[in-house]
């Protein structure tokens, strides 16, 4: 994203191209500024945005999904979130917010709107889960 296309794309973060300037090519400067006091990630300066962004399969994002998802798998995910980077962890961080967000019976029906806005918060990518969805029914014969 150029530093022009930041009041576009985050225009809540950056109200102007000028303030975008410090943080072009920034990417942890930008998380931290965008995750910033949401999530229970701490303020820009605390470096949650970027300790806490998404990692794993869902793409596990916050301190409070990090310190939640960790009580349930027990692998430390909260001190060393790269973990969730290992296929493992990765997996188990994705079932837990699979069950943690009540997505099972969603998906037995492919209310992919639905499961979209609770992993995403909004509709980003729906029209690109429905396309893969239909090719795996394909694939599978369902």
């Amino acid at each position: 994203v150029s530093q022009s296309r930041y009041p576009v794309v985050f225009p809540k973060y950056f109200k102007s191209a000028d303030t975008a300037i410090a943080y072009h090519r920034k990417p942890e400067m930008i998380a931290n500024r965008v995750y910033s006091g949401r999530m229970g990630n701490g303020d820009e300066q605390s470096g949650d945005g970027w300790k806490f962004r998404g990692r794993g399969p869902l793409q596990l994002t916050g301190r409070n999904n990090y310190t939640v998802c960790d009580k349930a798998i027990q692998r430390g995910i909260v001190e060393d979130p790269d973990l969730l980077l290992h296929p493992v962890p990765g997996i188990e961080s994705a079932i837990w917010f699979w069950k943690e967000n009540s997505l099972i019976v969603l998906s037995d029906h492919g209310d992919f709107k639905t499961i979209t806005k609770r992993v995403n918060g909004g509709f980003h990518g729906l029209e690109e889960r429905e396309r893969y969805y239909g090719k795996a029914k394909q694939i599978l014969g369902a």
